[in-house]
């Protein structure tokens, strides 16, 4: 079931066999990607499939039991949600993600740690997953980046190596739709609790801003979260 979106979304499932040039093949069973309407064609979905994976001398590409399904993009490279150039700033509209209870760990902290961030959404939602690992996490670049956690779930369950993936590619501060975790709190990163209205941000574009009072000595500080997109 598609969320709420500024407009519907689509994926598409499929099995795939890639046959390279240079010999070899690849073949996938239920690969999803995003694609930009639900009159998708199996060659438009191949082009998407090949791009997604960054596949090189790939000669030809056959796409059987091609199904596309109403779903929220969750950012396949190269497809319809991929990073664009930044919408001007007078059109873009702010979009409120606090609720009541939502939180930020630490004190004082600096503003560039926590304002006008370029954001990345990683979209767990209805995908069944246990826990938020290093392969959910690869594809993104966090570097510098706000990474919001869309889940659905009270108390996200982020693996121990997730989070330190998360510290280790210099991610800027990390947002849940839950509570965080105690692997992602001892990692020192900024964390901002409780978010809401994530369905409402594409994967990539949005500037996420979610500035404390200037406060030291303090865990958890109330703190207005929003987006521009």
């Amino acid at each position: 079931m598609i969320t709420a979106m500024d407009a519907q979304q689509f994926r598409a499932e499929f099995d795939a066999r890639v046959e390279f040039s240079n010999g070899g093949h690849l073949a996938v069973a239920g690969f999803r990607v995003d694609v930009p309407s639900a009159d998708v064609s199996a060659d438009q979905v191949a082009t998407l499939f090949v791009r997604s994976l960054g596949l090189l001398m790939s000669e030809h590409v056959d796409v059987t039991a091609l199904r596309v399904l109403a779903e929220a993009h969750k950012g396949t490279r190269g497809g319809p949600s991929a990073p664009n150039p930044a919408t001007p700033a007078d059109e873009r509209r702010l979009v409120d993600l606090s609720t009541a209870g939502t939180t930020i760990t630490g004190g004082a902290l600096a503003l560039d740690r926590v304002a006008d961030l370029p954001a990345v959404v990683v979209r767990t939602l209805g995908a069944g997953a246990r826990a938020v690992g290093v392969g959910s996490l690869a594809p993104f670049d966090v570097g510098g980046r706000a990474v919001l956690f869309h889940t659905g779930e009270e108390n996200p369950h982020l693996t121990a190596d997730g989070a330190r993936w998360l510290a280790d590619h210099d991610a800027a501060l990390v947002g849940l739709d839950g509570a965080a975790p105690p692997v992602l709190l001892a990692t020192g990163l900024p964390v901002v609790e409780h978010l809401t209205g994530l369905d409402r941000l594409p994967p990539h574009g949005a500037r996420f801003t979610a500035a404390p009072p200037r406060l030291t000595g303090v865990g958890n500080t109330p703190v207005r979260a929003f987006a521009a997109v």
